[in-house]
């Protein structure tokens, strides 16, 4: 469940709930260290999780915006990329906005989200083909506690602010 953006390809492979948050891409940096966007990382060493839309982007960006990293890390978990660059053997994550303010939450006084993507993406809960059923009591879970504002409490204290609007 955690962190499934939706995407076509996923939508053909997988049931898809309607969103329930909007994530964005951040790039999140140790404090104070020159980098304030994607324009910033040319001869960086940026890591980012294998499989997700931040490595879509960051291949893209090198592929056909003509990015030129020193290094480019992809691993199969994300606390993996947050070790590189607490360690100093990165300089830079691509993450979603979620993940990123869980990561800020936790060493704040170290990491610095310092670029956010402008369109937000919307996430949703993925299942199996076939899961109709438990598709719809999702929907219906979520629906309850997006109308009751139970959702938009829990989403402002994890996530921060603005990540549920306009998303159902």
């Amino acid at each position: 469940m955690s962190s499934v953006s939706i995407t076509e390809e996923r939508k053909q492979n997988y049931l898809l709930t309607a969103p329930y948050i909007a994530n964005k891409l951040c790039l999140v940096t140790l404090n104070d260290n020159g980098i304030t966007s994607p324009d910033d990382l040319s001869g960086k060493k940026v890591v980012t999780q294998t499989e997700t839309t931040a490595d879509l982007y960051m291949r893209e960006l090198q592929e056909n915006g003509g990015l030129e990293l020193a290094d480019y890390g992809i691993y199969d978990q994300i606390i993996f990329c947050f070790e590189e660059l607490r360690n100093g053997r990165a300089d830079a994550v691509m993450v979603d906005s979620v993940v990123a303010a869980y990561y800020i939450g936790i060493d704040a006084d170290r990491f610095s989200v310092v670029w956010e993507s402008e369109e937000a993406e919307p996430m949703g809960i993925c299942l199996k083909l076939g899961n109709d059923e438990l598709l719809a009591k999702i929907e219906a879970a979520i629906d309850e506690i997006y109308a009751d504002g139970t959702y938009a409490e829990l989403a402002a204290k994890h996530f921060g602010e603005g990540n549920t609007v306009a998303v159902r």
